[in-house]
């Protein structure tokens, strides 16, 4: 994701220190989930590196379902290579994910020609793998635009990377930020709720967007059960889980120190999930938290704690 960790560094408190996710070895046997939804391991939403062949082994060997794609790696590859990703992914008995767009379209008219630049060269080697969707964030605030310039930049640009994605067959899920701490650290708040990305969404007039449901975000926002009611499938590109530490009002929390899903029970993840599995939404689950402790392991270490802790959750689905 185009800068969203540096954005939250800039804009928020320094990290506190966490403790590493308890009882974190290898669970071997899969938990209860529901069908139509799958655990993916994603490290580039840890915000970690690992290689895209190892990552693939570990989501395989830690009981996921899913293996989400690395868009710089995947645009160094040549064909032979991603066809040998392809099997090796293939003979895991996993499924393609997301990854990142490369796309910056927050800022200078440049940076998104550019940005548009480099997804005409990767869009082809990400339908070869067959990755289905890409991901990316909105920002909740803006220092110089006003909500409705920055509404109609964002129809605009929105509907020149929906073309861009078309050829390819990839759906892009959109993100929005509700912390509140963010939302109001910059002039002009924007977009920050389910509701809003949806009205963004259809003045674009494009079919493959959608929604990128975030339990912090839903519920840091100040969402509900009741704004995920009415939710198409099709609508819901790809569903992301954290957890909050304790003892901190909604409104101070801050976006650099979530915690790995069902760990402290903050946030209704029972309920989250309950619903979002009664759209029928059929997709990849991911863990996204910017969880210091976990990044400061190794990817192994990692990969273990977040399928546990994914698992967990679905375990909780009603």
């Amino acid at each position: 994701m185009i800068n969203r960790r540096r954005f939250v560094q800039r804009s928020a408190a320094g990290l506190t220190t966490l403790a590493v996710v308890p009882g974190a070895a290898v669970v071997r046997a899969r938990a209860a989930t529901h069908s139509s939804m799958k655990i993916d391991l994603t490290f580039p939403k840890l915000g970690m590196k690992c290689d895209q062949r190892l990552a693939i082994e570990l989501a395989a060997s830690t009981g996921f379902q899913s293996v989400g794609g690395d868009t710089g790696q995947i645009a160094a590859m040549n064909e032979r290579q991603l066809d040998d990703l392809n099997e090796l992914r293939s003979s895991k008995g996993l499924v393609w994910g997301t990854c990142g767009l490369p796309v910056d379209f927050r800022g200078e008219e440049v940076k998104f020609a550019e940005g548009l630049q480099q997804l005409a060269a990767v869009g082809p080697k990400v339908k070869q793998l067959g990755i289905p969707r890409m991901t990316t964030w909105l920002s909740p605030s803006h220092g110089e635009l006003t909500y409705r310039q920055n509404f109609r930049q964002h129809v605009e640009r929105m509907k020149r990377i929906g073309a861009a994605l078309a050829p390819f067959g990839i759906r892009l899920g959109l993100e929005y930020v509700g912390t509140q701490l963010l939302r109001f650290n910059r002039k002009h708040p924007f977009v920050h709720t389910s509701a809003e990305v949806l009205e963004l969404i259809a003045e674009t007039g494009a079919d493959n967007l959608g929604l990128i449901l975030d339990s912090w975000h839903w519920w840091t926002s100040g969402e509900s059960t009741g704004d995920l009611k009415g939710l198409k499938p099709s609508q819901i590109v790809s569903v992301e889980l954290n957890d909050a530490p304790e003892g901190i009002a909604r409104e101070q929390q801050l976006d650099g120190q979530r915690r790995l899903p069902a760990t402290t029970g903050v946030l209704p993840l029972k309920e989250f999930l309950t619903s979002v599995a009664a759209t029928g939404f059929a997709g990849p689950v991911m863990a996204e938290p910017f969880f210091a402790p976990l990044r400061e392991g190794s990817v192994e270490a990692a990969a273990e704690q977040v399928g546990v802790a994914l698992k967990r959750s679905m375990a909780l689905i009603q």
